[in-house]
């Protein structure tokens, strides 16, 4: 097995085609060439390069901004944990919003100034959605909205009050119009006065309350178990010009504020909201304000319902794909197609006609379910599914073949996932659809179809802001994944990598150099002599003392070892290697090789000597046409390590090569000279006119010497 380790001191590694991770080494799924058997903190680019993952850095605690808003609560909870969070626009201006702790926050994360913006139970799942310039929040106990308005706070819905009667005559009679709000207990009807009727009936009995009354400044009385409004003075005819509002109840407020999710519905206009995640196989969605004829968050009407599947199995998502709204269950799939319906009290309403879709898979995880390129992607019973259309509408129909299982590459990985508990993030940016367990993210990198994993992730959400990926702990943490972190919080990104298929070019061939280099490096000579009496031969098996017989591509093998025995380069690139005492020699390396990165430089290889590989070291100076050699000074001569690598070199015959110098030291940096010294023996090296010389830590004038050595590299 070949295997690859790498912490912060090496940038890239580039590799033809890799394939991502392959745990399972059988049937379909036996592991190709490029295709790694054990895999973490390492990613795929687009051209299929191997390089390690982005660091995090921590930009804000909100634990810091609670104990603050704490202090202010009568009884704040003991523990606060992280519940969720949002980006998006609410009048008219971009918000990220974090719910923790029973608090709700505003962060602007270019400043980091984070303000309470209300509070709320504490739930750990806790959801946002953006609605018609407000953005509305669902946690199980709560439905509270927020407009961004000076001194605003979040407060609790109160609803719409709906016209439940128009055109209602004195003794009751009126025509149908608008169904109760869950929301609310109140309800409106509209008089149409006769001139001479003092006596009006409401549509109900046994209300709680009028609350007000317009349209007539006629004093009343009421009686309650009746229904019945008793005016000083008949009310003047008209048509709708007395409108009666009054309470009878609650409503059925606890449909609403017990759910955790939400989905935006209705083609491209997303002009209905449908709530889940109560525990119960119904979904419920919002209808039309009636006064302003505009789509509401605020009214859900109370036969607005669609039940999935039997009774016994709750939804775990919803998600929209093309015209139909698709419904998730741990043991099912279904969608929810649109059309009309008349209710029982005549009034045309919306409906949702639900059919099967796949009566084996569904989804584990709450409210997890995303797109990913259209297609939803569902966890179900250990396994990965995706979700593609099989007709040609584009819809998703009932059949087995809808969905195709896409985690046999990682299963292993998944398997160890409580998939209930699993969060998913899909970061369109970069084509990573991330999921998330503990500290592990397991990732699908959907521009070229390749599995890797990152550990010390622990994210219970993350967000996309700006092209910016952000994440959140449950101890309050806002924490950026980007590439220009090299590390997470300071602590060292360790990665490794192994691959189960072996090919010479792409596995052997490092090893092959290592062990040649190691060991018969210095008889480069003897190599040549030995090669030349073999071109005479009609060979056709090599059989060596260490490694595989080989018998076929035999040509190529030979003239490998041609190259490293006439020590000639093998590839143009530049090996850096260092030893750093308190990181300044090490912080001067990594702008060098990211520099010449910058540059278009080949390969760039960086190697701390303290910890790397000393043999991968050597190997990698022999096999690059440059070579930087960064070092402090030690006691009027270098740093060990340094001192060993040199003598490794030279004890080879190390030559043929351009060598650059970075040297390191308080007062009377000697390193350059003493590396030179060390190289004397060494044939045909070419020195760069531009050495670096750090004074302790670097400065402007040492910075412009980089980039003079860069220059000189990369030409």
């Amino acid at each position: 097995m070949a295997q690859m380790a790498a912490g912060s001191n090496i940038t890239i590694m580039r590799i033809k085609e890799f394939l991502g991770l392959n745990e399972n080494q059988d049937g379909d799924t036996k592991i190709r060439v490029g295709e790694m058997s054990e895999m973490r903190n390492f990613s795929i680019t687009k051209d299929s390069h191997l390089q390690i993952r982005p660091g995090t850095h921590t930009l804000l605690h909100l634990r810091t901004a609670w104990d603050a808003w704490a202090e202010d609560q009568e009884s704040p909870v003991e523990a606060p944990v992280f519940c969720g969070a949002w980006y998006g626009m609410v009048n008219k201006a971009y918000h990220l919003l974090c719910a923790f702790g029973g608090a709700i926050f505003d962060v602007n994360i270019l400043t980091e100034a984070v303000t309470a913006v209300g509070a709320c139970t504490q739930d750990e799942t806790t959801t946002f959605f953006g609605f018609d310039e407000k953005v509305y929040l669902l946690n199980g106990h709560e439905y509270m909205s927020w407009g961004a308005g000076e001194d605003e706070t979040f407060s609790e819905v109160e609803g719409y009050v709906p016209v439940i009667q128009t055109a209602t005559e004195p003794g009751g009679s009126g025509t149908l119009l608008e169904n109760v709000n869950r929301l609310t207990g109140k309800r409106r009807v509209k008089f149409s006065p006769d001139g001479t009727a003092k006596d009006f009936f409401l549509p109900e009995k046994e209300i709680d309350s009028v609350i007000s009354v317009t349209g007539t400044e006629a004093t009343y009385t009421v009686d309650t178990a009746a229904g019945k409004m008793t005016f000083a003075t008949a009310p003047e005819k008209g048509t709708n010009t007395v409108t009666v509002t009054y309470k009878k109840g609650d409503g059925a407020r606890a449909e609403v504020t017990s759910m955790h999710f939400s989905e935006l519905y209705n083609g491209s206009l997303d002009s209905r909201v449908f709530l889940y995640g109560d525990g119960s196989n119904k979904t419920i969605y919002s209808g039309i304000d009636g006064d302003t004829g505009l789509a509401t968050a605020e009214y859900f009407p109370d036969l607005y319902e669609a039940a999935i599947g039997d009774s016994n199995t709750p939804i775990t998502a919803l998600v929209r794909h093309y015209a139909r709204l698709m419904a998730f269950k741990r043991d099912s799939a279904w969608s929810l197609q649109y059309s009309t319906t008349v209710l029982d009290n005549g009034i045309t309403a919306p409906a949702f006609y639900v059919l099967p879709v796949n009566r084996q898979i569904g989804n584990d995880a709450p409210g997890q379910v995303r797109l990913l390129e259209n297609n939803p992607l569902t966890l179900d019973g250990g396994s990965i599914y995706q979700w593609r259309s099989t007709s040609s509408s584009g819809n998703i129909t009932d059949s087995e073949q809808n969905a195709t299982r896409i985690s046999d590459r990682i299963a292993a990985t998944i398997s160890a996932f409580d998939l209930e508990k699993t969060k998913t993030f899909n970061r369109k940016h970069h084509h990573e659809y991330w999921f998330l367990w503990k500290e592990t993210a397991l990732i699908l990198n959907y521009s070229n179809n390749t599995w890797y994993t990152y550990t010390n992730m622990p994210f219970v959400s993350m967000l996309e802001v700006d092209q910016r990926t952000f994440g959140f702990t449950q101890e309050g943490k806002i924490k950026e994944v980007s590439r220009s972190y090299r590390n997470d919080d300071g602590e060292e990104i360790s990665a490794y990598a192994a691959t189960g298929a072996m090919d010479f070019d792409r596995d052997w061939l490092g090893e092959a150099r290592r062990y040649y280099i190691g060991i018969v490096g210095k008889y480069g000579a003897q190599v040549q002599a030995l090669l030349k009496k073999a071109a005479a031969l009609d060979i056709a098996i090599i059989c060596p003392l260490h490694g595989p017989v080989l018998n076929e591509n035999l040509g190529y093998y030979l003239d490998k070892y041609n190259t490293w025995s006439s020590y000639a380069v093998e590839d143009e690139g530049v090996v850096i290697a260092y030893t750093s005492v308190y990181g300044h020699t090490k912080e001067a390396v990594e702008e060098l090789a990211e520099k010449l990165n910058q540059r278009g430089c080949p390969n760039v290889v960086v190697a701390d000597l303290a910890r790397c590989d000393m043999a991968e070291a050597v190997a990698d100076a022999f096999r690059y046409s440059k070579l930087v050699l960064a070092t402090t000074t030690y006691n009027a001569t270098i740093f060990p390590h340094m001192q060993s690598f040199i003598d490794h070199l030279t004890a080879r015959n190390y030559q043929g090569r351009t060598v650059g110098m970075i040297e390191n030291g308080a007062w009377a940096p000697m390193a350059a000279k003493v590396m030179k010294k060390m190289l004397e023996t060494s044939k045909n090296l070419t020195y760069t006119d531009t050495t670096v010389t750090v004074k302790c830590a670097l400065n402007d004038a040492s910075r412009a010497q980089i980039d003079a050595l860069a220059d000189e590299l990369c030409k």
